[in-house]
């Protein structure tokens, strides 16, 4: 809601006043405009981590456009992208360049938690110093395979007697870390092939047999992969699931009926929970699927967060801005506080084991 604006008639009185009362005046006078909101008059720069376009800088903006008549004070919010190194770049300005007065907030794809554990090259900035106050939903990864591969079912994926041709973009990625560590648990060999620019081209790769395996979204899933699976073109093999900050449970993606679960999967083939390292292991990337962490900078006064947070609440109870937020293939449900920095502090820290097993997969660096 909007602060309240003196208009001319106003002013004459108010300054007649303080003529008049003199420090006593002028105090009280001081503490009535301590009361208008934090935001008033204030521009909010929205930086975004990644290019125009990716699926971050979508949200962002549909997220931009609500947010402000939400925020007490209605900022304006101005998205800026700053792509480079998986967020890292923008991370980096956030931290180091940007304002901590709660003029200044970043959103990044969840694979920066991965690389706060894989790869730390480049990084400039202190992730536990940083403030979450935003993560929309979590998502996960499908698993598929091509028909060529002559897969009935998805357990029919371990009598594949030679290494399946695993296609993703880099290794370090969440989908291509849930597929390897998936196979790998199943006992199924791999041949893990990076490069690949987006889920469309492995989609590619797997129809014209370059490739026997891929990964896509749940929400392209249905778009992309089901209908190719029902032309009898590719077979399910496995869905990661969702991961629940309630409990720390996995469920299974409604989104995706009749795709098991891996550990549902694992229960067909080996009549048994899968366990150990690995299975560990397999919340680290599942938990950064809870992607798209909008972060203050350190030390923003508890004013903007709580202001910022209001709006964000409010903005998510909003029924047009869940139907805009279901267009772009995302669920609707926020979590805020004390839910957003679990998901960060979860995706950041991990069993020493359950890292060893998944940099275990990971090729050697030169």
């Amino acid at each position: 809601m909007s602060g309240a604006r003196m208009g001319p008639r106003c002013i004459v009185p108010v300054m007649l006043a303080l003529l008049m009362a003199g420090p006593a005046g002028a105090g009280a006078a001081r503490a009535e405009a301590g009361k208008m909101p934090f935001y008033q008059g204030k521009r909010v720069n929205f930086l975004i981590g990644t290019a125009s376009g990716s699926s971050a800088d979508i949200l962002a903006r549909v997220i931009a456009r609500y947010l402000g008549k939400y925020v007490p004070g209605e900022p304006r919010i101005v998205p800026q992208n700053m792509p480079g190194a998986g967020s890292i770049t923008m991370m980096n300005h956030l931290y180091n360049v940007s304002e901590r007065d709660g003029t200044a907030m970043g959103i990044v794809v969840g694979g920066v938690y991965m690389r706060h554990i894989f790869d730390r090259r480049g990084i400039r900035h202190k992730l536990e110093e940083m403030i979450p106050i935003y993560n929309p939903e979590g998502g996960g990864a499908v698993i598929y395979a091509g028909a060529h591969l002559g897969l009935k079912e998805p357990r029919d994926i371990v009598k594949v007697k030679r290494p399946v041709a695993f296609g993703f973009q880099s290794p370090e990625g969440n989908s291509a870390m849930l597929g390897q560590a998936g196979f790998t648990m199943l006992g199924v060999p791999y041949r893990g092939i990076s490069g690949y620019k987006g889920s469309h081209d492995l989609i590619i790769a797997v129809e014209r047999g370059e490739l026997d395996a891929g990964w896509n979204t749940p929400g392209a899933y249905q778009t992309l992969i089901k209908p190719k699976i029902e032309a009898g073109l590719m077979v399910p093999v496995f869905q990661s699931g969702l991961w629940r900050p309630q409990g720390n449970a996995i469920v299974p993606d409604p989104s995706v009926p009749g795709v098991p679960t891996f550990d549902a999967l694992y229960r067909q083939i080996n009549g048994k929970d899968p366990s150990g390292p690995l299975w560990d292991a397999w919340f680290m990337p599942l938990i950064s699927y809870a992607r798209y962490t909008i972060f203050f900078p350190p030390a923003v006064p508890q004013a903007a967060i709580d202001a910022m947070t209001a709006g964000l609440e409010a903005m998510c109870a909003d029924p047009q801005f869940q139907s805009d937020i279901r267009r772009i293939e995302l669920d609707p449900k926020c979590y805020l506080r004390q839910e957003a920095r679990a998901i960060t502090e979860a995706s950041s820290r991990a069993p020493a084991e359950a890292v060893k097993a998944l940099k275990a997969l990971l090729p050697a660096r030169p």
